[in-house]
């Protein structure tokens, strides 16, 4: 078996056990495998597994699958892994990547869209009222209490926020979110 077969093994199974978590019966091999963002993570993949042949409908997990066999599917210990593997490098991850990483891991149910790029920035603004728009920025990343963050907007069905995704006090992800009309002094 290959490195990739393996992997590809490792995170069927992984989402099967979510899914049981979840209370829906699906075998590892009825999940399909995608990878995105490669590279994004030093030594780690971000995947979405979907298992599209249930009787209620179809069943997504999201994670990071790090080189070595270790698995995480839970948004915040998969995030926590990310925000570890970033700071082996000795340098800021670029905040895109972040904001990328993030959003695959805590907003793939949702499928919001994230201000990553002019274009995007431009389609999330559309969701602010007035001058509140031009508040609306890309990726950064940010220091709370001198721990690493992202902050970023996107755009779900609830409306336009700003996210950020920060190490708290024990080294863990913490998220803070808030409305567009809430966030007045983001910037």
């Amino acid at each position: 078996m290959t490195d990739s077969e393996e992997l590809d093994r490792t995170v069927r199974q992984a989402a099967a056990e979510r899914a049981a978590e979840g209370g829906m019966e699906a075998a590892p091999e009825s999940f399909e495998v995608r990878y995105q963002f490669e590279g994004s993570v030093p030594g780690a993949e971000v995947f979405v597994a979907s298992c599209p042949k249930q009787p209620v409908g179809s069943f997504t997990v999201t994670g990071l699958a790090v080189r070595g066999g270790e698995v995480l599917t839970g948004p915040q210990a998969a995030l926590t892994k990310a925000f570890e593997l970033w700071a082996s490098e000795g340098s800021s991850p670029d905040p895109t990547k972040v904001a990328q990483v993030a959003n695959a891991l805590y907003g793939a149910a949702h499928r919001n869209l994230v201000a990553l790029d002019d274009d995007s920035l431009e389609r999330v603004r559309e969701g602010v009222a007035g001058e509140q728009a031009q508040r609306v920025h890309l990726p950064r990343m940010i220091e709370i209490k001198g721990r690493p963050g992202v902050e970023l907007w996107w755009r779900a069905a609830t409306g336009v926020s700003r996210v950020r995704f920060y190490l708290d006090d024990r080294g863990v992800v913490a998220t803070d979110q808030v409305g567009a009309a809430d966030a007045g002094g983001a910037d």
